[in-house]
């Protein structure tokens, strides 16, 4: 194994970056993070300054630079949100901001590719249950209809990973992986999904060259090397979306291993080595490409502990601040207040769909409800509520992989959510499961590293790689005495969501 061969590795998330440079080992020698907003408009719109995130990497390597780290980097990866798009013009400069995958401003332009494409032949072809207005293929006919000025001028669509490996390497590339939620990729074939462009009568020409997952793409470029401090020798490398990634970060790279994201949306991960397209279940469950020539199952739910992330910023400000100045995490008073509130959240119970549900059942229009609030309910109350709701949309999650064969005996615990004691100890009680947690909780950073690791030539494959990634493993056993009280709301969540989904269908509002 070659010495001095770092890695190093940008985590681009919804609202915020996590770089880190890790050794041939995996040890972290540096890491850095920092947040940013989401322009919020009317029109369902979620927008970002592309600039924004190619800024966060300058000041990650800007840090990594005055540590004295940035010399031994051998190879670079990025992995990314999926479905936030970009259109960019012949010399990669963006033409309008990131639509960012929140964004529900084509709705219009889904219903009418859904009325158009079977639904049957949509998810065998691409693997995802229903055409929805974050998808890419939708937002490419949005921008063809509403803005046939920017869609002409567009010389490439990149995805937020493509974006910043063009910045990086001058490529116009993508992945397998990250092109699995885009409605215009064919998971069986790794090819774009012609039938489908024409449909939309899109432009394939618009769209990055597909790469595999840990592939080298090229070296810096003179961009990269003069705002970053890249050697003109550092590789980089195609990763895979930031879910696929922590997957591989925690080992999850062949079947009978499930983990779970806690992160600003709450994915499910199982890997498969065949799906069942055609099990006989109510509903489908969404199937992605994996980094290898495997499938990873993933049920998704778009709002999880970006909701905590709400409350903290609109009612535990003063908290908050109050505990970074005493250098805690702004999340420890929120911590402590779900603690203090105890199992049952004093009888407020959160249904955590803030932007629709699109798991296990597909209701774009359902909203989030707290339910049983009271005059004695307080802001333990509603911190716990949102612990507790995303815990049941878990366990429903959970119950729902299971139809299609996978059963955990234990849930390996990701994502920001996972460093919280008190929502592990929930997550268990809740899902009656032990949950696993490991000594690096950056698992999609590390997944990236190991991507790099591979690509590069320091190892062969992801699994020689465990025994550095799965270090000092944490185990928290479900209790007992919680489980008559978690059965109880468990069972008034799903009847809540029951009422709310029959409600909507009688205003016509879901198919």
């Amino acid at each position: 194994m070659e010495k001095m061969a770092n890695l190093l590795t940008f985590d681009v998330g919804t609202t915020s970056i996590k770089a880190a440079v890790f050794n041939e080992t995996f040890d972290v020698l540096g890491s850095f993070g920092r947040e940013y907003a989401l322009n919020t408009l009317p029109g369902a719109r979620v927008e970002l300054d592309p600039e924004i995130y190619w800024e966060m990497l300058k000041a990650a390597a800007a840090q990594f630079k005055r540590q004295g780290l940035l010399d031994g980097v051998r190879a670079v990866a990025v992995t990314t949100q999926g479905e936030t798009l970009i259109p960019a013009d012949r010399d990669g400069r963006p033409l309008d901001n990131a639509v960012v995958w929140l964004d529900a401003r084509a709705a219009a332009e889904a219903a009418y590719l859904s009325d158009r494409v079977p639904a049957d032949v949509f998810y065998r072809r691409t693997g995802l249950p229903e055409i929805t207005a974050a998808m890419p293929v939708a937002k490419l006919l949005w921008y063809k209809n509403n803005r046939p000025d920017i869609y002409e001028k567009t010389c490439c669509f990149f995805l937020l990973e493509d974006f910043l490996m063009f910045r990086l390497t001058g490529r116009y590339v993508s992945n397998q992986s990250l092109l699995s939620s885009t409605g215009y990729f064919c998971i069986d074939t790794n090819e774009y999904w012609t039938e489908m462009l024409e449909t939309a009568g899109l432009d394939a020409r618009k769209l990055p060259e597909i790469l595999p997952s840990a592939a080298v793409a090229g070296t810096a470029s003179r961009p990269a090397q003069e705002e970053l401090g890249l050697r003109p020798d550092t590789l980089v490398v195609t990763s895979a979306m930031d879910q696929i990634a922590s997957a591989v970060g925690a080992g999850n790279t062949r079947p009978g291993v499930v983990t779970v994201t806690l992160g600003t949306a709450l994915v499910v991960a199982a890997t498969v080595e065949s799906p069942a397209f055609g099990a006989p279940v109510k509903e489908r469950v969404s199937i992605y490409r994996h980094y290898n020539k495997n499938y990873i199952y993933l049920p998704y739910c778009p709002t999880a502990a970006i909701i905590l992330k709400w409350f903290k910023d609109n009612f535990l400000g003063a908290e908050s601040e109050e505990a970074a100045r005493r250098g805690e995490s702004p999340y420890a008073p929120a911590n402590a207040l779900a603690e203090a509130a105890g199992p049952g959240a004093g009888g407020l119970l959160l249904l955590p769909h803030f932007t629709g549900k699109l798991s296990p059942d597909y209701n774009p229009d359902v909203k989030g409800v707290f339910y049983g609030v009271g005059l004695d309910t307080d802001k333990g109350c509603f911190v716990r509520a949102i612990m507790e709701g995303v815990a049941y949309m878990l366990r429903e999650n959970l119950a729902f992989i299971s139809e299609f064969g996978v059963k955990p005996d234990v849930v390996r615990l990701l994502g920001g959510g996972a460093s919280s004691r008190v929502w592990r100890q929930i997550a268990a009680d809740v899902c009656g499961a032990a949950v696993e947690t490991f000594e690096n909780r950056e698992t999609a950073s590390l997944g990236a590293g190991v991507m790099a690791a591979v690509a590069c030539g320091l190892y062969n494959t992801p699994r020689e790689t465990e025994e550095y990634i799965l270090r000092k493993r944490e185990y928290c056993e479900p209790n007992p005495g919680n489980a008559a009280i978690y059965d109880e709301y468990y069972g008034t969540y799903l009847a809540l969501d029951a009422g709310i989904k029959e409600m909507l269908n009688k205003r016509g509002r879901i198919c």
